[in-house]
């Protein structure tokens, strides 16, 4: 998972309306539009962990292979549009003013550029639903089951987007884009999966193991503190209401470790 500052985005932005640098703009715009796509496909393969961890449904189906196809056909309309364009526009401007007048865009030409522009539109419109939509419906699933807290991410659709990109003379598009940076950043921030902490999610806390006392130590703790009599008795109880054989060997460890004489031994082994 990738975070791209914000900045960058201003970067291309100066860049793109630069007409000899435009190329690059285009470059890192395309670059950002993979990184986003990428870490959206990062981000929910994470909380796919987390909520199978838990025994939670995972709110989004699909696996995330096509999300890339949305992206690849969207360069692949954008590259055909480009290049239409500029080449139209180079050849008009290569004619003078009378050539203009009987200048006709050949009939493929005119397919290709609307057969391009739509495929741009549609491209554009999953890929956007793909990344903005899909991680809303997973962020309001994680607020719902106190994954987080909190709500960057906001809902965008797809062909409305577009259609204000189209209004906003392309304006929209590099304020959704940082827009989409910066909040997607933050919602990666706050449920741990930018920084590993998502995982606290799926490792359970382990149950601490109940030591066991063995019959010998918990004969011990209980005639610790008493005297010679109330010791002898205790242990006399104890001792003959086990089965006989762990009898005989916590007998003989009182024995060893002086917590009974050869005499008490002698006497209580006679009634195992």
């Amino acid at each position: 998972m990738i975070l791209i500052r914000p900045f960058l985005v201003f970067i291309a932005l100066m860049l793109f309306y630069i007409p000899n640098l435009q190329f690059i703009g285009i470059a890192i715009l395309l670059y950002i539009y993979h990184i986003l796509t990428k870490n959206r496909n990062s981000h929910i393969e994470k909380m796919k962990e987390v909520y199978k961890a838990n025994g939670i449904d995972f709110p989004i189906k699909d696996s995330g292979k096509k999300t890339f196809v949305w992206l690849y056909l969207y360069i692949f309309s954008l590259t055909v549009l480009f290049y239409m364009a500029n080449t139209l526009t180079s050849e008009v401007l290569a004619l003078d003013i009378n050539q203009i007048e009987q200048f006709q865009v050949e009939p493929w030409e005119s397919y290709l550029l609307i057969g391009s522009f739509i495929l741009m539109w549609v491209s554009y419109t999953f890929m956007i639903n793909k990344i903005i939509k899909d991680q809303w419906i997973l962020q309001e699933s994680e607020i719902n089951n106190n994954i987080v807290k909190y709500r960057f991410i906001s809902l965008r659709e797809g062909n409305f987007s577009m259609l204000l990109r189209i209004l906003t003379f392309n304006l929209y598009e590099w304020y959704l884009i940082y827009m989409l940076l910066r909040e997607t950043a933050m919602h990666y921030i706050e449920d741990g999966t930018a920084t590993g902490v998502y995982k606290k999610h799926i490792e359970k806390p382990k149950k601490e193991e109940i030591k066991k006392e063995s019959p010998f130590e918990n004969l011990i703790n209980k005639i610790k503190n008493l005297d010679k009599e109330e010791k002898y008795s205790v242990i006399f109880y104890e001792v003959t209401n086990m089965q006989a054989e762990k009898a005989e060997e916590v007998l003989k460890k009182l024995l060893e470790e002086n917590y009974i004489d050869q005499e008490e031994y002698d006497k209580i082994k006679s009634f195992l």
